[in-house]
């Protein structure tokens, strides 16, 4: 990612489920969500989304419910010109509301102009899905193993 934050107080070996809330789309005149984006945008947060549940779940459990042990995933498509896509990502402990993660990040993919965007940008996404789950799970397994090491062993 071009920014990341990561919550130095987060432990992810506590995680082994995640919200993902459907992806929104950005006005970048009004720095706002899109209330009703045009079908191909929609089309295109559907696409990211999809994306994003096949990667996440071979290593999560994907639920709709909050409770302990929980992350929240939040993803907005801010930025689609020529031939620059670019997302902002928030990762959330669900039922704190703690901020775990926070990246923002832009990627030059085929021109995305004159339609067939949720399409052209499919590779992108699927990219983007496959990063965020490879970096949740090395920081799981990283938690994990810190954990271990400070149990005390032995009697």
């Amino acid at each position: 990612a071009r920014l990341i934050y990561i919550n130095p107080e987060s432990d992810f070996s506590l995680y082994d489920e995640i919200v993902i809330d459907p992806v929104t789309i950005w006005d970048t005149e009004r720095s706002a969500p899109m209330t009703s984006p045009p079908p191909d945008r929609r089309r295109m947060a559907e696409r990211f989304e999809a994306a994003l549940r096949s990667q996440l779940g071979q290593e999560f459990g994907l639920v709709d419910a909050a409770k302990p042990g929980t992350l929240r995933i939040r993803m907005a498509i801010t930025r689609v010109e020529g031939t620059q896509v670019g997302i902002e990502c928030e990762i959330l402990d669900v039922t704190s509301g703690t901020r775990l993660v926070g990246a923002v990040d832009e990627r030059a993919t085929a021109s995305v102009e004159g339609g067939g965007e949720a399409e052209a940008l499919g590779d992108v996404f699927d990219r983007w899905a496959d990063v965020i789950r490879m970096r949740l799970v090395a920081f799981r397994n990283f938690d994990s193993a810190r954990q271990a090491k400070d149990q005390p062993s032995g009697p």
